[in-house]
């Protein structure tokens, strides 16, 4: 491959390097739309983050968002604070809060999960969103 070539691509993995259009759209170098479909590590974020993405398989996805709507199911509507709480205690998986949040908000696109219009304060003082299954 060119240098020039190289230059638009992650020196870590090869995976084509991102623009980001004035409109706020990614799109790979090549203006090729980005699949979000599978998960994905920017071009310079280190090595670990781009094994991490390519480790990362649909089950694994899956399992959590099935863990979460158990969760709402059994526990009851609750904020993102207190749902990583719960999983933290039910499940010997781990997982950081960000991860446990976007799982959630992609539940919220799939339309098993929203808000339910309520805020409750955190405990770092700020406030929270209180989610719960949708009705199906």
């Amino acid at each position: 491959m060119t240098d020039a070539r190289m230059r638009d691509r992650c020196p870590a993995c090869g995976e084509q390097a991102l623009s980001v259009d004035y409109d706020g759209r990614a799109r790979l170098m090549d203006q090729t739309p980005l699949d979000f479909d599978r998960p994905r590590a920017r071009a310079g974020d280190p090595g670990t983050s781009h094994q991490a993405a390519a480790s990362a398989t649909e089950r694994t996805i899956t399992e959590m968002h099935g863990r979460i709507l158990r969760l709402l199911d059994v526990m009851g509507p609750c904020t993102d604070e207190r749902l990583a709480a719960w999983y933290a205690d039910q499940f010997d998986d781990p997982f950081t809060p960000s991860g446990l949040r976007t799982r959630r908000h992609e539940l919220v696109e799939m339309g098993r999960v929203e808000w339910t219009g309520d805020t409750t304060q955190l405990t770092t003082g700020r406030w929270g969103r209180v989610w719960k299954l949708s009705p199906t």
